[in-house]
């Protein structure tokens, strides 16, 4: 009896470990390869602007990192504000943006078509608005995966501590490259998109990252999208969806951009994606 027990003691202690859950890159390695991968999902306005005369700006880098660039990047671009659906609500764009919009708008009513905005922030948002909507996200994924995951399941609350503690540092770029990390990389993620399901890139920026902070960007809500004349019409002024992930987001890029040459230059294409629409983005081949 006893060699039995002492020789499944043995068998127990050979047993190998289990693999360690994989650790993330030093925090400004990581940061860095997230901005690298949002400057190929949401940086396409910046390669269309980066040979024309300025008329419309992007920040150096591509994004505002925090709330101080934030209000240089305002100080020193022009900027108008305008209510553009009659809601008495004022919208801020950039002019030559601004300019473009307001032409769309006045053609898709002479085809019949509504215009109407998607949601009371589906044009311009401050930097503190971004901030309010991340926080938000924030609290109620923290809150949904910290009851998900068993307090014995130390790894997982390490990781969702690490990432409270960037928000708590107002350090939102860094919580979000965190989060894609693991979401990429974790032997069982934790997501934080659309229903704890997707990436959270795909459905909340982090506060500085959207086009909206940059004045060129708008959603459109489906009463207009779902006439097709209303893609060529915003195409035809400028306007391209650019972000897969979001069916309602046009963000202007110029409207030379409807030219395969133009794409070809910027090493970009459409994909068509499930809804039947065509999206611009970049060629990775």
């Amino acid at each position: 009896m006893f060699s039995w027990v002492l020789i499944g003691f043995i068998l127990a202690r050979a047993e190998p470990a289990p693999p360690s859950p994989p650790q993330p890159p030093k925090p400004q390695v990581l940061k860095e390869q997230f901005l690298s991968f949002l400057g190929q999902q949401y940086g396409i306005p910046a390669m269309a602007h980066a040979d024309t005369t300025g008329q419309v700006r992007i920040p150096q880098g591509l994004f505002l990192l925090s709330e101080r660039q934030y209000d240089e990047f305002w100080q020193r671009t022009p900027f108008v504000e305008l209510d553009l659906d009659g809601s008495g609500r004022k919208h801020r764009l950039q002019p030559l943006v601004a300019k473009q919009l307001q032409q769309a708008i006045a053609d898709l009513r002479s085809a019949g078509i509504p215009f109407k905005i998607r949601g009371s922030d589906g044009v311009f948002r401050s930097y503190a608005d971004a901030r309010s909507i991340w926080l938000a996200r924030m609290e109620r994924e923290l809150t949904h995966h910290r009851a998900q995951r068993p307090l014995s399941d130390t790894a997982a609350h390490r990781l969702l501590n690490a990432i409270a503690d960037w928000g708590h540092r107002g350090q939102y770029i860094d919580q979000a490259a965190l989060i894609f990390w693991q979401e990429r990389n974790s032997p069982s993620p934790m997501m934080f998109g659309k229903l704890h399901k997707g990436p959270l890139y795909a459905s909340c920026a982090a506060p500085g990252t959207s086009h909206h902070t940059l004045g060129i960007a708008i959603d459109l809500d489906i009463v207009t999208l779902r006439h097709a004349k209303a893609l060529d019409i915003m195409a035809k002024h400028g306007f391209f969806r650019c972000i897969v992930s979001d069916f309602a987001h046009f963000a202007y890029l110029g409207p030379s951009f409807g030219q395969p040459e133009v794409l070809a230059q910027h090493n970009l294409k459409w994909v068509r994606h499930a809804d039947g629409s065509d999206y611009l983005t970049v060629n990775e081949n």
